[in-house]
């Protein structure tokens, strides 16, 4: 440490040649105020306790409990004869003012004169409770007590008030208090490392004269009044709480923030509250640094780190300090998304004087506005041929003018987060034209539909077949090794089993075989034929599409009956032109086939990226969360508390929410329980009684709830910032066997369709309102399930956010319906164990 005089060093050392060196054996003479060392050792004074440190190169501290005093040894004082003249009649120097009393000694010293002469063996030691210090009975008080010490503080806050050319001094506010003493406190830190060092108290001392505000008491006194953790210096803590403020500041204004995010931008976010040394981030009372998760960080400095913002990030979080968690400081956290737009058809040609129908669908958070513009010029202001059908953005060009209306139609969609558009061209045959025209558009829907003969792709819009694949077609584009012959689409000989299916980027379809082992791949961008088989595990029957990992997740039975023990296969790059080959995820407890139920994210419009999936054992009462992307286990989620038994899950992508249904008996031993879990920190916000298997709309708007037993559905509205708002319940009057969304015609969002459980009705829902429609005479119910491991006897499928068609498939027939008009569109009979089927729309210019 460099210096010019002894008073720029520490206590127990001089200055030397510039720089502080240890002080000698006898620097500390005239100073007697005994102190217990950490080491153990009664020292005569801090002085000499500093000094010992120095010599021996080793860091003491005062103990202030006095533990040497029980039987320790002790390093008494040298006896007059052999360190001091005898006419030395100096006083004890308080040991806080080190820098002054060092210059006294020197000068003591010099002109012979000296202090005590009596032997520190032969004093009574007693512990002094004001300062934590030994003290002997022998000396005289501290001139500086705990009362003109308090009067010192509050002349230097009234000294500083003034110093600073403050307004009003007669203040005695905490909130100004508090001001004022963070000041003084950042004019004090001359080293801006957050604390007061002893040296730095001396400076200001001499610099702005305090010893005019007390003649007892000085700066220096803090060391030894305020110092709790003993460590010989003053933090921001120990300062503020000198002058009766919290030493956590916060201002009450600030003690709840909003905070605005985009989705896919990284956040930091600081805590406000000044003095700790430690801060903890947490949300839903869960600490942050102790979670798994991979997009949250808790920086060294207290600062709070998203590195990519999602919808499921929405909610609150609050930081405080480590040790003192009352003063706490909440941020509540907003998430924007920018509009992504898609519009149908992108090109259609149709005849002069037809109508035109244009849709475009939006999602962003806020809702996004919709507009529409022509040939970059706002449409023209004309209702009765430019109709803008309520709020869902279609829009229907009445009469089409082929010189008017031809051209590209552009959407746009606007929110406080961005702007984006799509585009959709309209030709218009010219009416003098003498070509025969054919009216076209580039949007083909399409339902495969599964029967035990091989499969048949319908359209609905003309009720036509578009392909059919016998269960001997054999011309596969990638053949498996190890084959002992060429594969087929089914068994020779044997009807077609078929588990579930999965749509793949509208490229291609992957669907299971269960008595085969396999899952068959169908191209649909060309010709719709089976291109390759991927082997499994027995009997793979539920699969599960990952978009943002291009990953096929398939559960496999290894039975055709639930008996509990399934195992997790995953085909990576589902969507790639190669072969596939199927591995395993990580195992439970060395074993594979421990899995009851898998519950991974579904796809939603919002595009939500989740990270983590569920898992499901028979008879647990837990859940084992599962990284996605790694494949492997990370935790098991205890459910004991709350004695649940998960059943049944479903991911609210707005505020990260998983809703769990426990099981429940029906004689009402185990009455209705759900659950609702944070996504983020794994832990329990919410239970209620509501009863039945909780479903998400594909926009996150609503929470439905289905009693398939007693035909009662619960609907929960979901606000964008993930709250849940108004709910209702509507009573079918009838079970239910299963249900599908489907867009609404008259609003942003979605209804629902159901069939029924023992009936031949299909059921409509207005999510909004409540109303109910039922469908009666549609088909007929089947007494049993076509194959074992279908979970529905009576199943319904609906399109994409543009299709106004449902499907619903049947043990010998299939029934397409108009879902805006809630009437039959198309039916096609004759067709065994048809129940598997999945609804497509390839791109086709």
């Amino acid at each position: 440490q460099n210096c010019e005089d002894d008073l720029d060093c520490r206590s127990g050392r001089v200055c030397k040649s510039s720089t502080c060196v240890c002080a000698d054996e006898d620097y500390c003479w005239g100073l007697s105020k005994p102190v217990c060392g950490s080491d153990g050792t009664l020292y005569p004074s801090h002085c000499e306790l500093h000094r010992v440190a120095c010599v021996i190169e080793k860091h003491i501290k005062v103990d202030p409990k006095g533990t040497c005093l029980h039987g320790i040894q002790s390093k008494p004082l040298k006896s007059d004869s052999e360190k001091k003249p005898a006419n030395d009649q100096s006083k004890d120097t308080d040991p806080t003012t080190t820098g002054p009393a060092k210059q006294q000694q020197k000068q003591q010293r010099q002109s012979g004169h000296s202090g005590h002469s009596e032997s520190m063996k032969h004093e009574d030691i007693i512990i002094k409770a004001s300062d934590n210090e030994l003290k002997s009975n022998t000396e005289h008080e501290d001139p500086c007590n705990k009362m003109e010490y308090l009067r010192f503080k509050e002349k230097l806050l009234h000294f500083h008030c003034e110093r600073f050319q403050e307004s009003d001094c007669n203040q005695d506010t905490k909130e100004f208090k508090q001001y004022l003493a963070t000041l003084m406190f950042s004019y004090y830190d001359d080293s801006l490392d957050n604390f007061l060092q002893e040296s730095e108290l001396l400076h200001i001392e001499e610099k702005e004269q305090f010893k005019n505000l007390s003649a007892k008491c000085s700066l220096l006194n803090m060391l030894l009044f305020e110092d709790t953790d003993h460590d010989n210096k003053i933090s921001f803590k120990e300062f503020i709480s000198a002058f009766n403020v919290p030493g956590l500041l916060l201002d009450e204004k600030l003690r709840i923030i909003p905070t605005l995010a985009t989705v896919d931008n990284g956040l930091e976010i600081k805590c406000g509250i000044k003095g700790s040394s430690e801060i903890v981030w947490r949300r839903n009372n869960i600490d942050l640094h102790k979670i798994h998760n991979p997009e949250i960080m808790v920086f060294d400095d207290g600062s709070l780190y998203i590195s990519s913002i999602g919808i499921h990030h929405i909610g609150n979080y609050s930081c405080h300090d480590k040790e003192d968690a009352s003063i706490k400081q909440t941020h509540v956290l907003k998430v924007h998304m920018p509009p992504k737009v898609m519009v149908s058809p992108s090109t259609q040609l149709h005849k002069s004087h037809s109508d035109v129908v244009l849709k475009c669908h939006a999602e962003g958070i806020p809702r996004p506005e919709l507009s529409w513009e022509i040939n970059e010029m706002p449409l023209p202001n004309n209702a009765k041929h430019y109709i803008r059908q309520h709020e869902n953005g279609t829009l229907v060009i009445h009469n089409a003018n082929y010189l008017t209306d031809t051209g590209a139609y552009k959407c746009t969609a606007e929110n406080q987060a961005g702007k984006a558009q799509g585009v959709s061209t309209v030709f218009i045959q010219n009416p003098n034209s003498s070509e025969s025209l054919v009216t076209t558009s580039s949007y083909h829907q399409s339902f495969l539909v599964f029967h035990e003969e091989g499969y048949i792709v319908y359209e609905p819009n003309d009720c036509v077949i578009r392909r059919d694949v016998g269960k001997e077609y054999g011309n596969f584009k990638f053949i498996p090794e190890n084959l002992d012959a060429p594969p087929s689409l089914c068994e020779e000989n044997k009807p077609c089993s078929w588990g579930s299916a999965v749509n793949i980027k509208n490229k291609y379809i992957y669907i299971s075989q269960p008595r085969q082992g396999r899952v068959v791949v169908v191209e649909i961008t060309h010709r719709w034929n089976p291109v390759q088989v991927i082997y499994t595990d027995k009997d793979p029957v539920s699969m599960f599409y990952i978009e943002s990992l291009d990953q096929v997740w398939v559960l496999c039975w290894n039975n055709e009956v639930d008996t509990g023990s399934k195992t997790i296969v995953v085909i990576r790059e589902a969507s790639q032109d190669k072969q596939h080959h199927a591995v395993h995820t990580q195992p439970i407890g060395n074993r594979f086939d421990l899995v009851n139920k898998l519950f991974l994210p579904p796809s939603n419009t919002l595009h939500p990226t989740f990270l983590f999936g569920y898992v499901i054992h028979s008879g647990q009462r837990g859940l084992f969360k599962l990284d996605i992307e790694e494949m492997k286990y990370i935790k098991n989620i205890d459910l004991n508390q709350y004695s649940c038994e998960p059943e049944n899950l479903a991911f609210i992508p707005l505020g990260g929410q998983i809703v769990i249904q426990c099981h429940s008996s029906k004689d009402g031993h185990q009455p209705p329980l759900q659950l609702i879990l944070d996504y983020i920190t794994d832990n329990v916000i919410a239970n209620t009684s509501v009863s039945g298997i909780p479903y998400v709309s594909p926009d996150s708007q609503y929470l439905v709830n289905v009693n398939k037993d007693t035909g009662l559905i619960t609907v929960s509205r979901i606000s964008e910032e993930g709250e849940f708002g108004y709910s209702f319940t509507v009573s079918t009057g009838n079970s239910i066997n299963d249900i599908a969304f489907f867009p609404s015609s008259r609003k942003n969002g979605y209804d629902i369709f159901m069939t029924s459980g023992s009936l031949s009705n299909i059921i409509y829902v207005n999510l909004d309102s409540g109303a109910m429609n039922i469908l009666e005479g549609i088909g007929r119910t089947n007494e049993e399930k076509s194959w074992p491991w279908l979970e529905n006897k009576w199943s319904i499928i609906g399109g994409n956010v543009f299709s106004e068609y449902l499907l619903t498939s049947m043990k010998y027939s299939v029934i397409i319906l108009n879902g805006h008009m809630r009437q039959v569109q198309c039916e096609f009979r004759d067709l065994k164990k048809s129940d598997v089927a999945i609804f497509a729309e390839p791109y086709e210019g």
